[in-house]
Formats: structure tokens, sequence, C-alpha cells
């Protein structure tokens, strides 16, 4: 059975602060997540800044694999006589 923690307030907020800054201002947001230091805030700005990258992998991922072929929806419903 795994074990659930709650992550702390400061871990939030920077978690929070590292998603948001990266949809902003993504290379202020590089230069902050790269900063020496190994506090629960910027561990979790760390952590926020990855997940927003990772989620647009992901979305570039599914929209490139899911796109229909041109054959498919070329000519698609008209006559080709016309």
């Amino acid at each position: 059975m795994e074990e659930t923690t709650t992550p702390s307030p400061d871990y939030v907020k920077g978690f929070n602060e590292g998603y948001v800054l990266t949809k902003d201002s993504r290379d202020l947001a590089e230069k902050l997540a790269s900063a020496k230091g190994n506090g629960e805030r910027l561990q979790g700005f760390r952590d926020g800044h990855k997940e927003y990258i990772l989620e647009r992998i992901r979305e570039q991922r599914e929209r490139t694999f899911t796109k229909p072929s041109p054959d498919k929806t070329k000519d698609k419903g008209h006559d080709r006589d016309r």
C-alpha cells in the first residue's frame, strides 16, 4: 500500500510559481530553476517548471500522432468528377 504525504505549503507555493512563470516567461523560469539551493519552495518551483514543460510535450505528441493523414481527409465528402 502506497503512503501519501501532503506537500508543505512552501512546496505548493513554489510549484505553482514555477508552473505559471514557465508558462508566462520561460527564459526567466529556466534561470530560476537552475539556481543553487535545496529548499522546499525552490524544489517545488523546479517541479512546477518541469511539469509545465512535460505537459506541453505530451500535448505536442498527441497532436502529432492523432493528426488525420492527408489521404483520408483530402477528398472526404466531395465527388472527384467535379
